[in-house]
């Protein structure tokens, strides 16, 4: 393969695993998450609004907020 060639498909990366406890409070969010974009900025951008979504899920609001 030639330097210049560049690629010609996108990379798939296994699926990473994150052991507990870490599995719900450790969110990877690299181009190598990404299942449709491994190995390009469409990746990073894929796996960061995975792991957004992900993270906003989670997260639990107190029931008594008032308005600023």
């Amino acid at each position: 393969m030639d330097e210049y060639d560049g690629l010609n498909h996108h990379p798939t990366y296994p699926r990473a695993v994150v052991p507990e406890p870490w599995a719900d409070r450790v969110w990877l969010a690299g181009t190598e998450r990404s299942p449709q974009y491994g190995g390009y900025l469409e990746g990073a951008l894929d796996a960061a609004i995975w792991a957004v979504n992900g993270l906003l899920a989670q997260r639990t609001l107190p029931s008594q907020v008032e308005p600023a």
